[in-house]
């Protein structure tokens, strides 16, 4: 009974050491995770501390690139009708001459009416301001031709794309137009639009106005012979002008050569 009890105290105690020993490599194992933990978390502090300086590097290099874009003597501003908010900030500048090449006498009196306005009240005030204004565009037969061309009117339903229903239906309006839009035809609309481009180049630009008898390669509006914007048109009907902003001299020098050119022909 001596021997039974001396061995079950004996396993006792060698669990008891078993256990302390368990515990100590716990202990050291908690210690252990503890340091790694804190490595992991100054790992993860380093790491965020560098990209919060490369964040700030990005935001200084970016900012440096939006000056040296904002210097460049020419840049994008845009599709049609969107650009034309910068043709009409550009004329307001005028202190001496406007020279303008473009499709239309009234510029985006369908696409976008309200600049529209904009953009031939600030002609009116520049002209009454003595400002001068000259216009070369293409002759009323040419106009027609572009129209037809712009709105694909040869499609059966072109009065129902996207781009063109609203509108026309706001032009009808407007216009107060005895057509319904069912009944609208492109020639009746050619109609329409024709004697608006007419009386905008009796009123607006009275006689200072070339009609030439072709399209235009290139529409641009030149401010003082140092500023501009300038558009390349779509050459096919399903793409809008690409407009820009310039002052390079070369650049409007070679426009107004194109215009040289163009009543040259006249």
């Amino acid at each position: 009974m001596h021997d039974f009890l001396k061995q079950y105290e004996d396993v006792i105690g060698f669990v008891n050491v078993i256990a302390l020993l368990v515990g100590f490599i716990g202990f050291v194992i908690t210690i252990y995770q503890l340091r790694s933990s804190a490595k992991d978390s100054r790992k993860i502090s380093d790491i965020a501390q560098s990209l919060k300086e490369q964040l700030i590097e990005f935001k200084n290099q970016n900012a440096e690139l939006t000056v040296i874009k904002e210097s460049l003597s020419t840049k994008y501003i845009g599709l049609f009708p969107d650009f034309v908010g910068y043709t009409v900030e550009l004329l307001e500048g005028a202190t001496r001459k406007m020279e303008i090449v473009c499709d239309f006498p009234c510029y985006s009196y369908f696409s976008d009416y309200k600049q529209y306005i904009e953009y031939t009240n600030v002609l009116r005030e520049k002209k009454a301001s003595n400002i001068q204004i000259q216009l070369t565009c293409p002759n009323a037969i040419n106009r027609q031709k572009l129209v037809t061309k712009q709105f694909r009117a040869t499609e059966q339903n072109w009065k129902n794309r996207n781009e063109i229903k609203d509108k026309l239906i706001e032009f009808i309006r407007r216009e107060r137009v005895d057509k319904t839009f069912d009944e609208m035809t492109i020639d009746d609309f050619n109609s329409y639009i024709g004697d608006i481009n007419s009386d905008t180049l009796k009123t607006t630009f009275k006689n200072n106005y070339f009609e030439v008898d072709q399209q235009l390669p290139v529409y641009y509006w030149i401010v003082d012979d140092a500023r501009a914007v300038f558009s390349i048109p779509s050459f096919t009907e399903y793409d809008r002008e690409q407009g820009f902003l310039t002052n390079d001299a070369k650049l409007i020098n070679a426009l107004k050569m194109i215009n040289v050119e163009l009543q040259s022909k006249k």
